[in-house]
Formats: C-alpha cells, structure tokens, sequence
C-alpha cells in the first residue's frame, strides 16, 4: 500500500493540505529553514512537526531511518498518521536501512487504527478477512470494516480488489515455491552446460548407428560428413548423470518412399560413458 498517503494529500490528519510546507504540497526539495523550524517544533513536543519532518526525510530526503525516527516520535504522541507510515515502511521492507518487519508493521498498523485512523482501521480489516500475516479471522475483520466505515459487502469487495497486496499463507508458500523452482531450474541449467557441452562428441558418435537403426527401410543424413547430428540437451536425470540429445539432421523413407524429416534424441549416460535409449519420431526441432 505504500505510498498511499502520496496519493491521499487532501488531508492529512489535522494537518490541512494547504498548511503543510509548500515543498511538499509541490514535490519540491524542502529547504533546510523548513526542516530546521519544525525540528525545533517537534523537539518542543509538536507532534504535528515531528509528522512533517517524518515526510521530508521520506519523500523529500529519503533519509529513511530519519523518517522513521520522527514517524515514531509522532505515532508514540498518538498520531495516527505517523503511525500508518510506520507500519507501511516496516511492511515493505523495501526502505534502505528498515528491514521488513510483519509484526512491527502489524503493531503499528493497529496503533494508527485504535487512534481511528481509517486508512489502519481497513488494512487491519482485509488483513484479517485475507488472512493476510494476521490469522483470517472474519469477526475482527468485520469489526475493523464497520469501524472504517464499510460494509461486508464493500470489505469483500475491497478484499478482492486489493488481493496481490494481501496475499494469504497459502498464496505465500506457493509464490515461494515457484521461485525456489525457477532458481533451481537457473542452477540446473548451470550445472547442465558443461556436461552437455564435454559429452555432445560422444552422443555424436555412440548414438548415431542406433538412431540409423530406427528407420524400417532407408535413411540419409542432410548434416553433411562433419557436421554434429545433434544440437541441443537438457538433463533427463540428473542424479544418474543422463543427458538427452536432441536432432534433426536425418530423414527416413516411408513405404511408398517418401523422405520424412525426423526428431531423434539419445539418452548418453555421462557416468558410465553409453547410450541407453533413443527415439525418434517426424517433424523438426522449433527455433
């Protein structure tokens, strides 16, 4: 959800738009006479000013623990904003210097909402609704949307409308497992190039007569004398050592003695130095 407040400006709190700093109501740079008068403020106590300075150091400095450090000194004086902010930084964990935090997030997410901070009060409610890091719990989450001003129907609604960004565990777990597989896959192919590479000569020359032996009545190759009869591989097991080549420099002759264009591969067991199995049936490798 981060940056809603950047798009929420027309108010912020009991800070009016048009009182705050004109650097941030523009998105210019705020001189450092603006950041020294309200950290005089805030240094007297002004949570107003301790918020502000929260926002230069975030949209304005990107001094992120900065930010953080005038966001807590505001939240902690019972402004709801500041610790919104708090709980969207902590939940990102995309701020350099604050890591991310699901429970500090969640702990100041409900600060904000007990302060009746809306904007806290439905994150808390789809959170529960999802069963997003807080355990799904239909009850509270209907307690947080009436208190935000929602109905059930408006928090289903809403749930499904701003799904991605509240993920269940289960939505989690999977995302985790595809990009576990994807990694793997990248390390596989690592470990599968020089292999393939060191071994395609021997493929070349031990499969060879057994994919001639496929044909029922004639073949000829169209790769010419030197050319390599296979051009791609991939790991077939892995753990055994097998890798399966592929072709598509051969052409057998049907019964009425056509030429057919086939696709063959070997399975060359790298470990043991043999083929095991091959195959082959018509058509052409895809680019």
């Amino acid at each position: 959800m981060k940056k809603l407040m950047a798009a929420l400006f027309i108010v912020i709190g009991s800070l009016a738009f048009a009182e705050l700093p004109l650097c941030l109501r523009d998105f210019s740079s705020c001189g450092p006479e603006i950041e020294r008068h309200h950290r005089t403020a805030a240094e007297d106590g002004n949570i107003e000013s301790a918020f502000v300075l929260g926002l230069i150091y975030d949209f304005d400095k990107e001094d992120y623990q900065l930010a953080v450090k005038w966001y807590r000194i505001a939240a902690e004086g019972g402004h709801g904003e500041a610790a919104f902010s708090l709980g969207e930084m902590y939940e990102s964990g995309g701020y350099e210097g604050v890591p991310q935090d699901l429970a500090e997030a969640v702990r100041w997410y409900r600060a904000a909402a007990e302060q009746g901070y809306d904007l806290a009060q439905e994150w808390l409610a789809i959170a529960y609704f999802r069963g997003y890091v807080l355990p799904k719990d239909d009850e509270k989450a209907v307690r947080w949307a009436r208190l935000a001003g929602m109905s059930e129907e408006e928090l289903a609604e809403r749930a499904e409308a701003l799904a991605p960004l509240f993920p269940t565990s289960a939505e989690v777990a999977e995302l985790d497992a595809q990009i576990e597989a994807v990694l793997e896959a990248g390390k596989a192919e690592a470990r599968l190039q020089p292999v393939g590479k060191e071994y395609i000569v021997y493929a070349d020359t031990f499969c060879k007569t057994h994919v001639e032996n496929l044909s029922k009545y004639t073949y000829k190759w169209t790769d010419g004398f030197l050319g390599l009869k296979f051009s791609r591989f991939q790991w077939k097991d892995e753990a055994e050592g097998i890798v399966r080549y592929y072709g598509d420099q051969i052409l057998f002759q049907n019964g009425f003695g056509a030429w057919v264009n086939m696709v063959y591969w070997c399975d060359y067991d790298t470990v043991n130095e043999r083929p095991v199995r091959v195959g082959a049936e018509p058509g052409r490798l895809s680019d």
